[in-house]
């Protein structure tokens, strides 16, 4: 959008969430060997792409959903570049009606983004009859 942010989100990444990632199953070395890090072309171990993903999905339902996440409907994403342990995630989002959020986050340490042309459909709330 043409338009500053609707919204605003920092969340700081654990410096060892990506050894902690790995219990989702995940063992590529890349996340958490330095030499097989620095041997791919990267100064230390990178987060897992999802984990950041995860980073961003929490904060537009946090801003937008009221933290239920059974508002999901659905995600579009692209991975534009790895966030390091330690770093800052921001997630900028704008809320485009109809219950579909724009956002793209970004590294706060190096202004790098690192999820682009994203976007969340989230569902209504569910209201009680009662």
């Amino acid at each position: 959008p043409r338009r500053p942010p609707d919204c605003v989100e920092e969340m700081l990444v654990p410096s060892n969430q990506h050894l902690l990632y790995r219990l989702s199953g995940d063992y590529n070395a890349l996340h958490v060997d330095p030499e097989f890090a620095k041997a791919s072309g990267f100064e230390s171990p990178i987060m897992h792409g999802l984990c950041s993903l995860g980073f961003s999905t929490r904060a537009v339902l946090k801003r937008f959903a009221a933290n239920d996440p059974a508002r999901f409907s659905s995600i579009c994403v692209r991975f534009s570049s790895p966030v390091m342990p330690g770093h800052t995630i921001r997630v900028e989002m704008w809320d485009e009606g109809s219950g579909r959020i724009v956002f793209r986050s970004l590294v706060k340490e190096t202004g790098k983004i690192c999820i682009s042309n994203s976007c969340m459909q989230l569902t209504p709330s569910a209201h009680s009859k009662l």
